[in-house]
């Protein structure tokens, strides 16, 4: 799905359409969170992640950043956006597992 986000980025400028991938991101989280069975779980994690929404959003965010700093800035501002996916892969597993314990998947 890059490409097809890198080309609407250039047609219509790059923040209209990190906003629309994040409102799409939201509306699938939307219908993840709210899900009554499995079906509607699968449905809505299969969207965020085919980049119609969370794809665009790392992607293009990295486009403007890229459009808005130097080759040598650019590595250190990339690490500071990777810090709150580690932090989310390192406690994920923890959180997971204390919900897991003391509540239910609803």
């Amino acid at each position: 799905m890059q490409p097809v986000w890198a080309s609407i980025s250039n047609a219509f400028r790059r923040k209209p359409p990190h906003y629309v991938s994040m409102g799409l991101f939201f509306i699938y989280s939307i219908i993840f969170g709210t899900a009554q069975n499995m079906n509607t779980i699968i449905t809505g994690r299969v969207l965020q992640g085919l980049g119609l929404g969370g794809g665009g959003v790392d992607f293009l965010a990295e486009v403007i950043l890229a459009d808005m700093k130097t080759l040598e800035e650019r590595s250190q501002y990339l690490g500071l956006m990777a810090i709150p996916s580690a932090i989310g892969n390192i406690m994920g597993p923890t959180v997971g597992a204390l919900l897991f314990t003391y509540a239910s998947w609803r």
